[in-house]
């Protein structure tokens, strides 16, 4: 092999190193926009619900374990209670017929409007 040769080979490391940076860079935006677009894919069929003090709603009934008594013939949803408090977003205080409050916080997630 020529000397020129071997000097042609050196340098090509070296010209790698320098792309890499750019490389990189590239593939993090890639990257970036690939979660974006699934994050629109998915919040486009996201329907937000939200509940105000005084709401009348519904509770999943799988939060009380009446589901294991019954089996497939349970509820799926019980009671009426209506939202007493609203600690933060998406998260709900609710007391019963009653007035009685609920021993727990629950997410918007395990309630639903009531239609009377």
């Amino acid at each position: 092999m020529s000397s020129k040769h071997i000097e042609l080979r050196a340098e090509l490391p070296q010209e790698n190193l320098d792309l890499l940076d750019e490389v990189r860079e590239k593939a993090q935006l890639r990257t970036l926009v690939y979660k974006q677009k699934l994050a629109n894919f998915y919040n486009k069929r996201v329907r937000p619900r939200t509940f105000k003090v005084g709401d009348p709603v519904l509770r999943k009934a799988s939060l009380t374990g009446f589901e294991t008594c019954f089996g497939k013939l349970a509820l799926n949803w019980e009671g009426l209670y209506t939202v007493a408090e609203v600690p933060h977003p998406g998260a709900y205080i609710l007391q019963d017929a009653e007035g009685k409050r609920v021993h727990r916080i629950l997410n918007v997630n395990n309630l639903k409007k009531f239609y009377p």
